[in-house]
C-alpha cells in the first residue's frame, strides 16, 4: 500500500513540473508570436 502511494506521488510530482514546462512553454510562444506579429506590420 505505502509504495503504490508513493508511485503515485512521483507520478504527480512529474505531472506537476510537466504542467509547469507547458504553461511555460505557451507563454514564451505567445510572447513568440506577439513578437513576429509585431514586427511584420
Amino acid at each position: 500500500m505505502e509504495k503504490a502511494l508513493l508511485y503515485l506521488m512521483k507520478i504527480e510530482e512529474k505531472s506537476l513540473i510537466f504542467l509547469t514546462f507547458l504553461k511555460h512553454f505557451h507563454h514564451l510562444s505567445v510572447n513568440h508570436l506577439k513578437q513576429s506579429a509585431l514586427k511584420s506590420k
